[in-house]
This record gives structure tokens, C-alpha cells and sequence, in this order.
């Protein structure tokens, strides 16, 4: 395992190094998480540039960069998306909610964000992730911070993911005479999930899906699935919003050019799993006295099917999971069953043992 720092400060004229940095680094390495590694702290932004990030399976971004320059620290995820990275946010006197910090890390797509905290000299860190659980409350102690950090990501390791395979062609939304119903109950779900969140971001709000009943127009695959296209404001999804998918050997297949959303594989095996299932509705807030799994799951990994499966029976034809620090799962056998759901907000951040 091959993992990159990169602390202090650049900009044109060479930039300075971080004090705090080189600490973390060195407790990094005294606790024996890291192996093979490349540390940059300060220097000139070109410097930055000239990273191949491919080359690094961890890396902790921790530079300080002028707002004026091109932000490199986006651009990881799009050229490594395999990668374990770790930002982090300056929040002196808490000028930013967490909210925002729940924000800047899913606009960087990091598995986790390290929020630093100056008062009086002295520096403190917390660490959060993108789902707004809090895995680290401030601490001065740098040991504790890499602890920490390299405690989550152990666990982030051991999780599964499905990718996604352009098959063919768009399928067009089925014609249906349900349709302005469905629209209508979404947009009022996704409204009420943005009221409870207060999002900053698309992103936070979910998903939905559902499968091909009797009755529609034939396809060549009988398992075809809607699901709610990746990274869409739901609030006025309409039937462009969607892509048709099929579960294939080790992938998902999507047809069309719009990647469908993340948590697709899931959802996909949970149809499979429970046949009188035919709608989902995904959400990251609460709902009011349903049963919660036991493990905090990021989205799109498989092993939240079986936090479900645990906890829901096989020949349902409903059921509401929470699932723990991330939202709630709705599925049902007709439309008319998603309607009222007393749904409520969850704490942020969500501080976890």
C-alpha cells in the first residue's frame, strides 16, 4: 500500500511547510499504517501539478492552495476513483456548519474530512465523513487523530462495490398510467427530504426506483429496473430522470449515456431478494420508529444488502430500514404505500462510537 501526503502551503513563489503536517505525517509512520509512502509539505503549486495520483492507493490532502488556482484536489477522484483520500477543512470558530463541511466533502468525493480547528495556538482535529458521521470529536492529540483516520479507513477497505457498464441504448421511461402519480409522490418526498436536510448539494437527496410490472412493453431482458439517474435534484424528476438497469456478472448494466445512481447494486440485489418489492425509495433522513442496522455502510457498498436482508423478511410486500448513519430504505408492493411516511431528520453531524 502506497500512500501520499500532502500538507503545507503552495502557491507561485514557493509556498511554506506546516508544522502540524509534519507531525501528523511522523505519527502516521510512528503508528506503523503506513508502509510505503510520498510526503510533500509546501512548495509551488506546479509542484502539485506534477503528482500522478494513480500511483498512491491513500492519500491525505491536506494542502492550503490560493482560491484562484485550479482545484487539483477534485480532480483525484475523477483520475483515481479507487483511491482512499482524506481532506481537510480549516473551521476556526466553527465558521462553518456541518452542513458545509458534509458538502466540500462530497464535492471532492473524500472517504473521509478532517476538520481543523486553531484557537489560542493550538491546533485540534475532528473527523467526519460525507454521510455527516462524526468518527473523531476535536481533539488536540495527533496520535488520536491518525488513529482514528486509519481506524475508519481499515473498515472502508473491507467494503464491496459493484462498477457500471454501458450496455446499450437509452430505454425510454414506460408508459404508464401511474406515472403522474409516481412523479408527483417523488418530487413531494424529495422536497421534504431537502427540508429536513437543508442540503447544500443534489447529492444528499437519495433515490428512487422501481421494476418493470406485468404489463409494460416487452424488453429482451425481463429484470429490467428504473432508477433515479446519479447526482439529480429530485425535487422535479421527471421521466427523463431515469435509467433503465439490469443486474449482469460482477457489474451493473445501464442503458443510455447517464450513469444511474450509486446505490444501484443494492437496490438491484434487494429486488432480487424480495419479489413482491416492485418500488424504493432512498432517502438520508430517518424514519420514525423503523429498525435501524447495526453498521454504518457507505453508499453503493454491497454488504448493506445484507444489513436489509437481516432484518427484513423474505415475503414482504413492504418495509421501512433506517440505516445507520446514512438514511432510510423504503420498499413497497404499490405506490399507494409510499405515501405518508413520517420521515425525520437526522443528527448532524452523527457522532459515532
Amino acid at each position: 500500500m502506497k500512500t501520499l501526503f500532502v500538507v503545507g502551503t503552495y502557491d507561485d513563489s514557493g509556498g511554506r511547510p506546516s508544522s502540524y503536517g509534519r507531525k501528523f505525517v511522523d505519527e502516521c509512520l510512528r503508528q506503523g499504517s503506513v508502509l510505503e509512502y510520498q510526503f510533500y509539505n509546501g512548495g509551488k503549486f506546479e509542484d502539485l501539478e506534477r503528482i500522478v495520483f494513480r500511483d498512491f492507493d491513500t492519500i491525505f490532502w491536506l494542502a492550503d492552495v490560493p482560491n484562484d488556482k485550479p482545484k487539483l484536489v477534485r480532480e483525484i477522484k475523477k483520475n483515481h476513483p479507487t483511491c482512499m483520500l482524506v481532506t481537510s477543512k480549516r473551521n476556526d470558530a466553527s465558521k462553518y456548519g456541518p452542513l458545509h463541511l458534509v458538502s466540500r466533502a462530497l464535492q471532492t468525493k473524500s472517504n473521509l474530512l478532517i476538520e481543523l480547528q486553531k484557537n489560542n495556538g493550538f491546533v485540534s482535529a475532528a473527523v467526519l465523513d460525507p454521510l455527516g458521521n462524526c468518527f473523531l470529536k476535536q481533539t488536540p492529540s495527533i496520535a488520536v487523530l491518525a488513529s482514528a483516520l486509519f481506524k475508519r479507513l481499515s473498515v472502508l477497505r473491507g467494503f464491496t462495490r459493484q462498477p457500471s457498464m454501458r450496455i446499450g441504448e437509452a430505454i425510454p421511461f414506460p408508459e404508464t398510467e401511474w406515472q403522474t402519480e409516481f412523479f408527483d409522490m417523488v418530487r413531494r418526498h424529495a422536497q421534504r427530504f431537502h427540508e429536513l436536510v437543508a442540503a447544500e448539494t443534489e447529492r444528499f437527496l437519495g433515490n428512487v426506483s422501481f421494476r418493470c410490472l406485468n404489463g409494460f412493453p416487452s424488453f429482451r431482458h425481463k429484470q429490467i429496473i428504473f432508477v433515479s439517474k446519479r447526482n439529480i435534484d429530485k425535487r422535479g424528476i421527471d421521466r427523463d430522470g431515469f435509467v433503465a438497469v439490469e443486474k449482469a456478472e460482477g457489474y451493473v448494466a445501464y442503458y443510455g449515456t447517464d450513469k444511474p445512481s450509486v446505490d444501484t447494486p443494492i437496490q438491484l440485489a434487494l429486488y432480487k431478494l424480495f419479489p413482491r418489492i416492485n418500488f424504493m425509495l432512498h432517502g438520508h433522513t430517518y424514519v420514525k420508529g423503523a429498525p435501524t442496522t447495526t453498521q454504518i455502510v457507505p453508499c453503493g457498498a454491497l454488504q448493506e444488502v445484507n444489513e436489509i436482508q437481516a432484518i427484513v423478511p423474505s415475503d414482504c410486500s413492504s418495509f421501512c430500514v433506517n440505516l445507520l448513519g446514512h438514511g432510510s430504505l423504503y420498499g413497497a408492493a404499490s405506490l399507494q404505500m409510499l405515501y405518508d411516511i413520517p420521515y425525520v431528520a437526522r443528527p448532524l453531524p452523527e457522532y459515532q462510537e
